[in-house]
């Protein structure tokens, strides 16, 4: 059944409900605690209504009175501060914002298909949870908050949202990746002629992906979301290795090798310095 905003309220927890309900258990008035406290009355009786949030001065001396500790307090204050937040934001979502859903439908799709998103939610869920994802406090700042450090970015970009949020699954991946070995941009080289002999024979991506992998490098190969520019893009770990993404060509092997070679060569010959993306 679908909670309203009052029911939605209702479970918050402030800390005037526990400090009521500890009153009752001990029998004790507002007036005796306003004493044993050097509160007014009036304030006490705000706080128990719920109408004032509580401040570490008071939870202190809740703590002399009542025999709970000030960490406890303000604990039930800061668990009612986040709820209430999570519940004004889930109501501030703008229509913009829903919109956008449907310019990443694909990536979407993708990342639930992947276990990278819930699969099932509200589309206010979603929102929240891409924003997440994509580390940005409004979807709307996708475009904007991937530009910076992006070099080489098409003239003109179709899709700027999807464009970018690309980037931002390319990164979000990428942070959850870990035990990866520092790039080796010499052993790199050397094995150039073997990463190219596999190349040219069945293009084995196993295989490919273990000898690259030998050198500090990460291989992901992902879909093509539409009519999209971006062909691949280049990032590096906190470990200081590189993940490599390869955006598929549909059929055509040679596009795919091709891609993957100007991306190795850019690598190794130290032109991705942190991130990159390379265009179609």
């Amino acid at each position: 059944m679908k909670q309203n905003n009052n029911e939605a309220l209702n479970v918050l927890t402030h800390p005037g409900t526990t400090l009521k309900q500890l009153l009752n258990q001990k029998n004790m008035s507002q007036r005796e605690l306003a004493v044993r406290t050097g509160l007014t009355e009036a304030y006490l009786s705000s706080l128990i209504n719920c109408k004032k949030p509580l401040s570490v001065g008071t939870a202190k001396k809740m703590e002399y009175a009542l025999g709970y500790t000030a960490e406890g307090w303000l604990a039930i204050q800061a668990r009612n501060d986040l709820a209430l937040y999570n519940f004004e934001e889930q109501n501030s979502i703008t229509v913009k914002e829903r919109n956008l859903l449907k310019k990443l439908e694909q990536i979407i799709l993708f990342m639930q298909e992947k276990e990278l998103l819930t699969q099932y939610g509200s589309p206010v869920n979603l929102v929240i949870e891409l924003r997440q994802k994509m580390k940005v406090a409004n979807l709307t700042a996708i475009p904007e908050s991937f530009q910076t450090g992006i070099f080489d970015k098409p003239k003109k970009i179709i899709n700027p949202y999807l464009y970018y949020a690309c980037i931002g699954l390319c990164e979000y991946i990428t942070s959850r990746i870990t035990g990866s070995i520092p790039f080796d941009q010499e052993k790199l080289q050397k094995k150039r002629p073997d990463l190219e002999a596999l190349l040219a024979g069945k293009a084995d991506l196993k295989a490919i992906k273990n000898v690259l992998k030998d050198c500090g490098v990460r291989l992901f190969w992902l879909p093509r979301f539409g009519e999209m520019e971006l062909e691949g893009y280049a990032t590096m770990t906190v470990d200081q290795s590189y993940v490599l993404f390869i955006f598929e060509q549909g059929d055509n092997l040679a596009k795919f090798i091709n891609s993957l070679l100007r991306i190795i060569e850019s690598i190794t010959a130290g032109k991705v310095v942190s991130k990159k993306a390379f265009n179609r």
